[in-house]
């Protein structure tokens, strides 16, 4: 790497960190502004507690942040370094060298590459380990009460529900377990207890699933079928029963979000699970696909701005930007599409997220020519 591309890659990390410092700093602002009043009640009206609250609120959410805006940051500070490369004169001393402008490309490829390395590593590393704080609401502990969704488990055929949850915990209140007849018993049975636990499944415990406290009606008192009593279990305890299934705690609390909090592996396991609905593993495949195409989508938006930003006969560097933002525009719109389009079953998962490296490819092969060398 020559003192040149050392001199890009430094202006690229300094326009991102800025960029990114700017943009998280507008988030916290506007949301803090709307929560403010939660974070009062949390504090007891203590302003230290109350901006300790928002520290760990924020530092939280700060992983998911970077997520969500790490590729736009980047390929906006790919744009602002290129224009600045034009503004100050600097591109003509290297044409005259006889370096092409495509020698551009190489420090900010390598800038673009290493925060799609720091953004998967957060994905995959940081994020699964604090997707129970980032579920938690501004102004809340975890421990209060929340709703629960109706789950259903396709393999087994149980529903699965009950009255609140409580996320630090990991708990669920009054759960309600809703076996299937004729598969497990001769007639419809609602397994309830005092609460329940999903334990995942570990070398002593080989499945995976939920622990009911005080089960009633009790596992000896169910008229259980064969093919039952491979997923309803008795406990270690007295009292207690396990039910087996790959619906765990993060299906009963906001079930489409947590997609976006797993692990890849996680990912993989809950579409080849049986235990999922259709419109579940739709949703999940979409994220994976995304995953994949993420990074390579970042590349090619370098290869498509450098030859809108430096073209041959452009006369405004201001036209060049706005063009250049234009187009973006268009990628990232055309990626919503296509995600609408996926989720409402018009096209596969594989090809919305698939269509706008495609799209962005196309464009980037058909603007080539008009870069200035």
């Amino acid at each position: 790497m020559t003192t040149f591309d050392r001199y890009i890659l430094r202006r690229f990390w300094h326009v991102f960190i800025i960029s990114f410092v700017a943009m998280m700093g507008l988030y916290i602002v506007i949301d803090a502004f709307s929560n403010v009043d939660n974070f009062i009640a949390d504090g007891d009206g203590d302003s230290g507690e109350m901006m300790l609250a928002m520290l760990k609120f924020y530092g939280y959410r700060s992983c998911m942040f970077f997520d969500t805006i790490g590729s736009i940051v980047s390929i906006t500070a790919v744009t602002v370094v290129l224009s600045l490369i034009l503004r100050h004169g600097e591109l003509n001393p290297v044409l005259s060298a006889g370096i092409p402008s495509t020698r551009l490309l190489f420090p900010l490829i390598w800038g673009t590459v290493m925060v799609a390395a720091v953004m998967v590593i957060n994905k995959e590393l940081v994020i699964p380990r604090i997707a129970d704080k980032l579920v938690i609401q501004a102004g809340k502990t975890g421990h209060e009460v929340e709703a629960v969704e109706i789950v259903r488990d396709y393999s087994s055929k149980i529903q699965i529900t009950g009255e609140n949850l409580i996320l630090a915990e990991r708990k669920m209140l009054h759960p309600v377990f809703e076996l299937p007849a004729p598969d497990f018993v001769p007639h419809i049975v609602d397994v309830t207890g005092d609460e329940a636990v999903y334990v995942d499944a570990t070398d002593e415990q080989p499945h995976s699933g939920w622990r009911i406290k005080n089960a009633n009606p009790p596992f000896a008192e169910l008229n259980l079928k064969p093919a039952a009593r491979k997923t309803i279990l008795p406990g270690t305890e007295p009292g207690e029963m396990f039910v087996v299934t790959d619906v765990g705690f993060e299906n009963m609390y906001m079930p489409n979000k947590t997609a976006d909090l797993t692990s890849t592996p996680e990912l993989v396991r809950r579409i080849t699970s049986p235990a999922y609905d259709p419109r579940s593993v739709l949703n999940q495949s979409l994220h994976f696909h995304q995953r994949l195409t993420r990074p390579i989508l970042g590349l090619l938006l370098i290869f498509l701005v450098l030859p809108l930003i430096i073209r041959r006969e452009a006369r405004s560097l201001v036209v060049s930007m706005a063009l250049s933002g234009l187009v973006q525009g268009i990628v990232f719109g055309s990626a919503q599409a296509f995600q609408w389009m996926a989720r409402s079953q018009y096209i596969g998962p594989d090809l919305a997220a698939w269509g706008p490296v495609i799209l962005t490819g196309a464009l980037a092969a058909w603007c080539w020519p008009i870069l200035r060398t």
